[in-house]
C-alpha cells in the first residue's frame, strides 16, 4: 500500500517536470537561431524640411540663360540631379566634402563647383572637372571630391554645378545649386563611430541627418548592400535614381 501510494507520488511529480522540461528543449533552436543571425542594420534618412530660400536639387533642364540645351532630353530623361536630402542641404563633418550628381546622356566634356561662404564670396571654383566619356552614351552618377575647399566649422555655404556647354558661352550652362552645412565632430563621437562596422556608421551618420557622410559610406557599398542604397535614396524621394550606374 505504501509502495503504491509512493508511485504515484513519483508518476505525479514526473508529470510535472517533463513538460517543462519538454519547453525547454523546445526553446534551443529558437534561441540559438537568434544568436547566429547577423544584425540588421538600415538606413533610412530622416525626413527634412525644405529651406524656403534654398533652390531645387534638380536642374529641370533649364540653362543658365538662352540657348540650346547640350544634356539628351526626351519623356524618359532624367535632368541633371545632385544627390541631396529633401532640404537640398548637405550636413558635413568634413572640411573637403563630396557631390554626388545624377547627370543625363550629355554633349558636355567638362564640369564647374563654386562654393561661396555666408558672405557670398567666392571660397572654392574648380571649373576643370572633366566629365566621363560614357555619359556621351549613357547617363550616370558622378562623384566629385571638392579638395582644397575647406570648410570652416559651424558655417553654411552655397555651392552651384554646372554642366558646361559652351566654354565660349557661359550663359548656356546647365546649372543645379544648394548648401553645404559644416557640423564640429566632438571626439565621443568621433570614438564611438570608430568602433562601428561601416554600415552602422553610415546608419549613425543618417540618424544625425548627416547626409555627406551617409552617402559616400553606403556609395562603397552599392553592390555588397545594394539594398540599403536603394532604401537611402528612396526615404529622400530619389527612387528613380536607384537603378543609375555609377561613371568613373
Amino acid at each position: 500500500m505504501n509502495f503504491h501510494s509512493s508511485f504515484q507520488s513519483l508518476a505525479a511529480i514526473a508529470g510535472f517536470i517533463l513538460p517543462i522540461f519538454s519547453t525547454s528543449v523546445s526553446l534551443q533552436p529558437q534561441a540559438v537561431a537568434q544568436t547566429q543571425s547577423p544584425p540588421q542594420v538600415s538606413v533610412n534618412f530622416p525626413q527634412s524640411g525644405s529651406a524656403g530660400s534654398t533652390p531645387s536639387r534638380t536642374a529641370g533642364g533649364g540653362v543658365r540663360g538662352s540657348g540650346s540645351s547640350c544634356v539628351a532630353k526626351g519623356k524618359n530623361a532624367v535632368p541633371l540631379t545632385v544627390l541631396m536630402p529633401t532640404s537640398n542641404v548637405g550636413k558635413t563633418f568634413q572640411s573637403d566634402p563630396k557631390l554626388f550628381v545624377s547627370i543625363p546622356k550629355t554633349t558636355a566634356i567638362v564640369a564647374e563647383v563654386a562654393i561661396l561662404d555666408e558672405d557670398f564670396n567666392e571660397i572654392y571654383v574648380e571649373s576643370g572637372f572633366p566629365l566621363p566619356e560614357q555619359l556621351a552614351q549613357n547617363p550616370g552618377i558622378a562623384q566629385f571630391d571638392l579638395k582644397g575647399a575647406n570648410l570652416q566649422p559651424n558655417q553654411t555655404y552655397t555651392w552651384t554645378f554646372a554642366l558646361i556647354c559652351d566654354s565660349r558661352d557661359r550663359s548656356r550652362d546647365i546649372l543645379v545649386e544648394g548648401q553645404f552645412q559644416r557640423l564640429e565632430l566632438d571626439s565621443e563621437s568621433k570614438a564611438e563611430i570608430g568602433q562601428k562596422t561601416t554600415l552602422e556608421q553610415a546608419k549613425f551618420y543618417a540618424s544625425q541627418g548627416v547626409w555627406i557622410e551617409t552617402i559616400d559610406l553606403l556609395s562603397a557599398l552599392r553592390q555588397s548592400h545594394p539594398e540599403e542604397w536603394n532604401e537611402l535614396l528612396n526615404s529622400v524621394g530619389l527612387e528613380e535614381l536607384t537603378p543609375m550606374p555609377f561613371v568613373e
